[in-house]
Parts: structure tokens; sequence; C-alpha cells
């Protein structure tokens, strides 16, 4: 009969609907299917250090930096760059062996102070035009003091902040994602330039070994930390016998006059 049709209707919609749960997870795995990001290591034509410290480009575009470090330095880093829209920098500050420390310091520690990153094509005319950082991600950040990855791309350079990598608390490599909303270029000659500052009052907390790489997406999520969507279900309407009596209750602030002399002082 007709009750008793609309209690198994009822009872459908409040259980699970296997073609809904299908849909859903079929629609989930597309989003993560639908476009494999393109990621291009770049390629060093030119490293220079500021105080002409020695510098090597090895066959994988690592650039390592040889014998002693300076107290205080800035690499820059010349590459060309692909045609097309690039989202992504990626940092990666490499060790041969797992063991090894990431700095060149004693403590195997490093502060990078900022990090630049500039382009140069024939529409600039032959200048460099700095290109804005919007956001940054770190896999390790120092916890003690301002050294959260963010303090890399806030425009500051001083002794004080910066990037802080823990690398005399645990060894093994790093890596760090800069997210550069404008960086597109159609031209043949295209370059980019990434300054690496190390200004930190801690002396020789520079990377060893570094490489770079773009990419035209976003960092994303590791899986296992995204968030999946669970079944859809319906709950409600709930009946209400009678309205909450505390929303016909004035406060003390609706039964006293407002004295301004009691508030600011």
């Amino acid at each position: 009969d007709l009750e008793q049709t609309g209690a198994d209707l009822r009872r459908e919609m409040l259980g699970p609907i296997d073609s809904v749960d299908q849909a859903q997870r079929t629609w989930e795995q597309s989003l993560v299917d639908a476009v494999e990001p393109k990621t291009v290591p770049l390629s060093p034509i030119k490293v220079a250090s500021q105080s002409d410290v020695e510098m090597k480009v090895r066959e994988d575009g690592s650039v390592e930096l040889l014998g002693t470090a300076a107290a205080k330095d800035t690499t820059s880093i010349t590459a060309p760059l692909p045609a097309g829209l690039w989202q992504t920098l990626r940092l990666e500050a490499i060790t041969d062996s797992p063991q090894d420390r990431v700095g060149a310091s004693g403590n195997g520690n490093v502060v990078l102070s900022e990090i630049t990153v500039e382009l140069m094509d024939s529409r600039s005319g032959g200048e460099w035009i700095k290109v804005p950082i919007a956001h940054a991600l770190a896999d390790v950040e120092q916890q003690q003091g301002p050294f959260a990855v963010s303090y890399a791309i806030d425009s500051k350079v001083n002794d004080s902040e910066g990037w802080a990598v823990g690398g005399h608390e645990s060894p093994g490599g790093r890596t760090a994602w800069f997210v550069l909303p404008s960086l597109i270029t159609d031209a043949d000659d295209a370059q980019i330039r990434v300054q690496l500052q190390y200004q930190s009052k801690h002396a020789q907390h520079q990377f060893r070994r570094v490489r770079l790489s773009l990419s035209d997406a976003a960092p994303s999520v590791p899986s296992n930390q995204r968030i999946t969507l669970g079944p859809l279900h319906s709950v409600g309407p709930f009946a209400i016998e009678s309205p909450n009596p505390g929303y016909g209750r004035k406060f003390a602030s609706q039964q006293s006059a407002f004295k301004a002399d009691e508030v600011f002082h």
C-alpha cells in the first residue's frame, strides 16, 4: 500500500545507495587522473657565488658547492625556461647518502634567508623581471624561532630569519615548493634565474647541493593527508515540540544600560 511504499522509500534514502556511491567514487578518481602534472628539471647554464666560492653543475642538473663555504653568500642559478605556464618551483636539497646532512656548515644546518625568482626573454628587453612567489611549502621546518619556509619569501633579508631545515637535528635531504602565479612565457629564448640568499648570523649555513625543477601544477597534498569524501546520507527533518526558552531570554547586556566609562578606560 501507499504507506508501506513511503516507508520503503524513506529506508532507502537513509541507507547507502550503491549507484550514487559508485558515481561519487568515479568522480573522485577522475579528479586524480584527469591531468598528469608536467615536471621539468632545470638545466643550469650559469652558476655564480657572490663570494666567488667554486660551484659545480652535476650531471643530474644539481648545483654543488665545492670546498669551504663563505660565512654569508648568495648563489645565482640561471637556466633556460621552457615555454608554458609554470605554477611551482621545487627546490631539492640533496645528499649523497641518507646519513649525510644538507648543510655546508659544521653542524649540517641551513638557513635560507630569501629566495627570489626572475624571468628574462626577448619581450623584457634583456632585463630581469621579478616573479612573485605567492606561497611556500616545505617538508621540514625548524620549530625553534622564525624559521618557517614562509620567512624565505617575505622580501625581508636579515640575519635572524629564514627557512631553517633542522639539518643539525636529522640527516637526509629536504624539499620545498614555491608557488609562482605568474611565471609564463612563449619565447624561445626565455631564461629563469633563481637566487638563494644565505645571510644568517650562523656562519656557512648554506645548502651543499640543490636541484631545481618546475611544474605546471600546484603542490599536491600527500595521499596519506588527503581528505576523502564518504558515502552520502540524508538525515532529518527533526520535529521540535517547543522553541528553546533561551531564545526569548534577555541577557545582561540587554537588561542594563550601556556605560561607556565602564568599558573604555
